[in-house]
């Protein structure tokens, strides 16, 4: 994109030396500029930039990409050598502005650095301030002379795209000279800088919050949770985040459409694309807690069956977020540096906007929840205790039926460093489930909560007599209900399920009902796919089960986003004016695509082979593969019309062998009958 130098001259140069040199008369003249491209992505990091290799588009010039708080290297061809005693250079830098910005010298965006001479190349004792240094000159075959400068930005320097201007005066006769840089120079965060002034990290990731979705104003990414994608693109279909900047870049409107691993994975790029240390966290059977109560609460109507018009809360199969590592100096206490919890998707209004966080991860554990910013909320998805209730109506209040205190938070992930692997760190949220300190913290947070409705919930008090070890409210049991099912559910086959009774007391007569429903990974959309009416008779501490066999044909919806099996049970023993509740959620897992790399191929001389056979009884429909491989080639999308049932289908997607390194060639799969196939391999490139 072209700029205008927002430099004013007359601010620029010193005061002029009185000297005459009888052998200079000509004032130094910069012939060409070289930005070190090489030199300097490998000192800060940033050599695998496409700005600072080969854009992908080709009328795109290469932009220096560096970060604050340590020098970086720039080399001047020049016509003469330059001489500290009549030559005065002068390097000029200016934010470029964003709209009606002002940039000016008062407030830092406008910078004037003079020249000096080094007589070494280390830069350990430099200050942290702007700075120019002349650290080598040499000749060059031509007679030109190669003048390399070492120049230092400050810690605190505005992270910005800047102008770079080289102006050159001959003190002598006042004669001057100017060269432009050729490229832009853009300014990162530097997490490998002790003094970098992460403070302001705080700001900048809770304003990113809301910049990439497009709740708020024209945001980047639009969310959708319908299961109608006509407009878009299905939120699985995306395999990175380059396909969704670019298109947000070219458009200026928000692509469509995004769910929260979406969400996540855009806010990861962004952040570290300017230097902020971030990583991708996953919380299974994650709690929505919309009124912020820590509890989430569901009721049984009269027909034994969740009213869901009763609550806008729901348990998250998953829900994936960010950790980004910075300081809280706003806090004023060390405990709460490092790792802080943020999130894109828009899930709440946080003063105003839709956004979460920062909040530190140690304030979540410690049930802090007081703590900026959204603290309740975070809380909730990670440890809220879940209280089922009989509805009441006008002559009956609601009664609880059980209080599940280990429902919520598990398997808190992210990737380890290092390697594919899974790295739990659920102990860095929460204590234990059912440890002493857990409930102590659950009982902290709900008297700290400052929440607007976060001390007038029905479960507040009924919190304090909860029997940890059995997980439901103080009263006898005479039943104890268990839901199972087979290890692994892949989408496309046949299972089973069973239900296991077992009597606590005497002889007794159980009546109940099974209801599974097909769900999406929010619990939100859900639709009846069986009822199971069950009787059977018990003798104490004997169990029964009861099976169910669940077929394709049954649970296959021509929504694909429905891959969850919801199963609750409702019991009632003879005799006994109680009901007993039970209720559990299973995963369908995908099929799986096979990759494999080969060489020599038609397609190129190394490429990816991707292999996939339709494993359900029905044809697949208007189907897409999509095929992301980051500088290693553009992303690559494919239509597939049809797959009958029982064939593959196959497709090569080519390697640029021109570059080096090791990257990760992600591949999806969608269609109208089937929700996402992916997977992933690994191609190194010497």
């Amino acid at each position: 994109m072209p700029y205008k130098s927002q430099i004013r001259n007359y601010r620029i140069w010193p005061r002029r030396r009185v000297t005459t040199h009888p052998s200079i008369r000509d004032v130094l003249q910069i012939e060409s500029v070289d930005l070190s491209f090489r030199e300097n992505g490998k000192t800060f990091h940033t050599d695998l930039y496409e700005l600072m290799a080969r854009p992908r588009f080709a009328n795109r010039p290469r932009q220096l990409v560096v970060r604050r708080g340590a020098p970086f290297v720039v080399r001047l061809l020049c016509n003469r050598s330059f001489d500290p005693s009549v030559d005065t250079l002068v390097l000029a830098f200016s934010v470029v502005p964003f709209g009606t910005e002002m940039i000016c010298f008062g407030n830092g965006t406008e910078v004037y650095v003079r020249l000096q001479v080094k007589d070494t190349d280390g830069w350990e004792d430099l200050q942290d301030e702007w700075g120019a240094w002349l650290t080598n000159t040499t000749e060059k075959h031509g007679g030109e002379i190669e003048l390399t400068l070492l120049i230092m930005t400050p810690s605190n320097a505005p992270v910005a795209r800047w102008t770079m201007e080289f102006h050159c005066r001959l003190d002598t006769t006042n004669a001057k000279s100017y060269m432009k840089s050729p490229s832009l120079v853009y300014l990162l965060y530097n997490p490998w800088c002790k003094k970098d002034a992460v403070f302001l990290e705080v700001r900048v990731t809770r304003a990113l919050g809301s910049a990439l979705n497009s709740r708020d104003f024209y945001g980047v990414l639009e969310g959708n949770w319908t299961g109608n994608y006509e407009q878009g693109r299905p939120p699985l279909s995306w395999g990175g985040s380059v396909k969704i900047l670019q298109q947000f870049y070219a458009t200026l409107k928000p692509v469509k459409y995004g769910q929260c691993w979406v969400y996540a994975g855009i806010f990861g790029t962004v952040c570290r694309a300017l230097g902020i240390p971030i990583r991708l966290v996953t919380n299974f059977e994650s709690a929505c807690d919309r009124d912020y109560s820590l509890t989430l609460d569901f009721f049984l109507d009269e027909r034994d069956s969740l009213d869901m018009g009763m609550t806008e809360e729901s348990i998250w199969n998953y829900h994936v977020w960010n950790e980004a590592w910075m300081k809280r100096e706003d806090l004023e206490n060390e405990l709460y540096d490092g790792w802080q919890v943020v999130d894109a998707t828009p899930m709440i209004l946080s003063d105003g906007l839709y956004r979460t966080g920062p909040c530190p991860v140690e304030a979540i554990k410690q049930g802090n929840v007081h703590i900026p910013y959204d603290a309740e909320f975070i809380f909730g998805e990670v440890n809220a205790d879940v209280v089922y209730w009989i509805r009441g109506n006008d002559l009956r209040p609601s009664i609880p039926l059980k209080v599940n205190t280990r429902k919520v938070g598990h398997r808190i992930s992210t990737k380890a460093i290092g390697s594919d692997t899974r790295k739990d760190i659920t102990d860095r949220y929460k204590y234990p489930e059912g440890s002493h300190q857990e409930r102590q913290v659950k009982q902290a947070a709900m008297k700290r909560n400052c929440s607007r409705f976060g001390n007038s919930g029905l479960a507040k008090n009924l919190l304090c007599e909860v029997d940890v070890e059995n997980e439901t409210v103080l009263v006898s049991r005479d039943i104890d209900l268990q839901l199972r099912c087979d290890n692994e559910l892949v989408f496309g086959t046949t299972f089973k399920m069973e239900l296991i009774i077992t009597s606590l007391i005497d002889s007794i007569d159980v009546t109940g009902k099974l209801v599974l429903k097909i769900s999406d990974y929010t619990g939100r959309h859900t639709e009846t796919i069986k009822k199971i009416p069950f009787y059977v008779r018990l003798v104490m501490d004997h169990s029964k089960s009861i099976g169910v066999r669940l077929d394709f044909d049954e649970y296959f919806r021509p929504n694909p986003d429905l891959t969850c099996i919801k199963v609750t049970c409702t019991a009632r023993v003879k005799g006994y004016d109680r009901t007993y509740f039970a209720m559990d959620s299973f995963h369908l897992a995908s099929p799986t695509i096979r990759l494999s790399l080969v060489e020599n191929s038609e397609a190129s001389r190394l490429a990816v082979q991707i292999e996939f056979t339709n494993p359900l009884r029905v044809p697949l429909t208007d189907g897409f593969l999509f095929v992301e491989g980051s500088r290693f080639t553009a992303p690559f999308e494919k239509q597939c019309d049809l797959i009958p049932v029982g064939e593959t289908a196959q497709f090569f997607y080519p390697i640029n062998v021109s570059q080096r390194g090791k990257a990760v060639i992600s591949v999806r799969f969608v269609s109208n009958e089937l929700k996402i196939v992916d997977g992933h391999i690994v191609v190194k490139i010497p």
